[in-house]
């Protein structure tokens, strides 16, 4: 499963649905010319967390 965090105004409550699942977490926003900074990568992921385990978190890049 992929999800696009990066834009997005996502309820991060259902992921709690994927339990068990790898699920790709969108964190770079290829539409953007400016490099993320590692706080904005995790600003982007750290959501995520209380809804799946970490270990079934596989970090992407996204587009829109």
């Amino acid at each position: 499963m992929s999800i696009e965090t990066a834009q997005s105004n996502l309820d991060w409550s259902v992921l709690t649905k994927l339990a068990g699942k790898k699920v790709m977490v969108g964190c770079i926003d290829l539409w953007d010319r400016a490099i993320e900074t590692p706080q904005t990568v995790v600003a982007r992921i750290k959501p995520a967390l209380p809804f799946i385990a970490k270990e079934d978190v596989i970090l992407a890049p996204t587009a829109a």
